[in-house]
């Protein structure tokens, strides 16, 4: 039975880690520890009951794939997960790696290559701009924010989407304007079932 490898995007305020902070309470989840460059990392969050593997920790804000130092590091995550978890399914999410386009797809047709039983999913994350700010705002307390900056990186994630599906990988939108934040995880994995565009 194949598993899947799925890539989280979105601009700031889009809703990419309330997917696996819905289900950081489970009882049974352990974070995985390993040496990187002379020091001890917290690389991983395993979910045994659910199947699941998320890359990263979610244990202060900046969880993910954003608690990573550089992309060594995640490739060396997500090659360790892969190896030592092989009935699991892999999430990776994060604001800064949102805009990386060729990185991800040598890295996600290496992964496919090496493991036939892999699907690489990129999954965006594409409430209306409006909504991204009003989270933004809500979360922060309302102090200013640079707003273009936040609109040019929804517009490029919106761009790199086309470039993940004509690379020929599975890219889907979901609109997720309307989902109550304890939703998400549920509503992540109908969208992955269904592997089309909700928006």
């Amino acid at each position: 039975m194949s598993r899947v490898l799925v890539n989280v995007r979105g601009c700031n305020g889009s809703g990419k880690s309330t997917i696996p902070l819905c289900i950081t309470g489970d009882p049974d989840k352990y974070v995985v520890e390993q040496e990187y460059e002379g020091r001890l990392q917290k690389i991983a969050t395993v979910f045994p009951s659910r199947g699941w593997v998320i890359l990263g920790s979610y244990h202060n804000k900046c969880g993910g794939l954003d608690g990573f130092k550089n992309t060594e590091t995640i490739k060396f995550a997500l090659g360790y997960v892969l190896k030592n978890f092989p009935e699991h399914n892999v999430l990776m999410e994060g604001a800064i790696v949102s805009t990386v386009r060729s990185t991800y797809i040598e890295m996600f047709r290496a992964v496919e290559t090496a493991y036939p039983d892999i699907k690489c999913v990129v999954l965006n994350l594409v409430p209306p701009f409006e909504v991204c700010l009003e989270r933004i705002y809500e979360r922060n307390g309302g102090r200013e924010i640079k707003e273009e900056q936040v609109k040019n990186k929804y517009n490029t994630v919106l761009r790199i989407a086309s470039a993940f599906r004509e690379a020929g990988f599975t890219t889907i939108k979901l609109n997720n304007a309307n989902i109550p934040k304890e939703k998400m995880w549920d509503a992540f994995i109908w969208v992955l079932e269904r592997g089309e565009d909700y928006v």
